[in-house]
């Protein structure tokens, strides 16, 4: 990997025309301000090898198996860090990223970033536009979410947290509180390590100039899926147990799996349904990082 300031990590698992479309939209009238790494998270279609034959100015890293999203990233985070880059990006393989969006995050008062994120299917609604904590239950949630986008803030603004869907920070970040925490694998790693960085004085916010749109799900099977249900429901609970919050692990403990079990029950979801039901299994016996997500793919 050549010495570029800024790394763009995109991790790829068997989707072909996904994770082209957003390298496409990645690369389009790009002057190489930046190197793009994309990491295969143990594909066996042969699409790695076809995006790099399509986009030879993007770097590749082959993983042998499917590591997960937060070891599959911290593989490109510490190539990235080998590298010399001064600031790392996750971005997420199903987003579509607009024309002038990596140059507004470039330019980011703070120490970690995210831009406005967009829903791909419906565009004048927002994804992601800050992130905060529910009253009481302390569940980490997205601001606004699905709202009509009406506000025509365009001034970086500072919030809690922000989604692993594509993050900035400043490779000192790294440096001072480390990787993305594996023990989730998929979800709610990126809350936890902003919980993280908050803590050690790092600052995070918000830069709605920058703006890019995000398909939700899609390497998950979508959002009530068996894999994405058991997931959700593990990792909202080990976040708590994690950050010792242990009020707000008892609340959600009552209430977050019968709310999980309740959507798959109204969407006749066998599998998902027991997903849930595991989900809470594993997190009383330790069973973190993969757990028993072979048995919902």
């Amino acid at each position: 990997m050549k010495n570029f300031k800024l790394t763009i990590i995109v991790l790829h698992w068997n989707q072909l025309a996904v994770t082209r479309a957003c390298l496409k939209s990645l690369l389009e009238g790009s002057s190489a301000r930046y190197q793009v790494l994309l990491v295969d998270n143990g594909s066996v279609d042969g699409s790695a090898e076809l995006l790099i034959k399509e986009f030879p100015q993007v770097n590749l890293i082959k993983n042998k198996t499917n590591l997960g999203f937060a070891a599959g990233n911290n593989v490109g985070i510490k190539a990235a860090l080998a590298s010399g880059a001064e600031r790392i990006m996750l971005l997420n393989n199903d987003t579509i990223v607009e024309s002038t969006a990596i140059f507004e995050l470039d330019r980011t008062p703070f120490d970690i970033s995210s831009p406005k994120i967009m829903v791909y299917d419906q565009p004048e609604r927002v994804w992601f536009n800050g992130g905060g904590f529910l009253p009481v239950l302390n569940k980490p949630t997205h601001i606004n979410y699905y709202a009509l986008d009406n506000s025509d803030m365009t001034m970086p603004f500072p919030t809690a947290w922000i989604s692993g869907c594509c993050l900035l920070a400043g490779r000192q970040v790294f440096e001072a509180i480390g990787l993305l925490d594996e023990d989730y694998y998929h979800g709610y790693e990126d809350v936890d390590w902003c919980c993280r960085a908050k803590q050690a004085g790092f600052s995070i916010g918000v830069i709605p100039k920058a703006k890019i749109f995000h398909k939700f799900a899609v390497s998950a099977g979508g959002k009530y899926s068996a894999f994405y249900t058991y997931f959700r429901t593990r990792n909202n609970l080990l976040f708590f147990r994690k950050r010792k919050w242990w009020f707000s692990l008892l609340l959600n403990l009552l209430t977050f799996p019968v709310y999980s079990f309740l959507i798959s029950f109204k969407n006749q979801d066998k599998l998902a349904i027991k997903a849930t039901a595991k989900a809470v299994s594993d997190f009383f016996f330790g069973r973190y990082g993969k757990g028993s997500a072979d048995e919902f793919i």
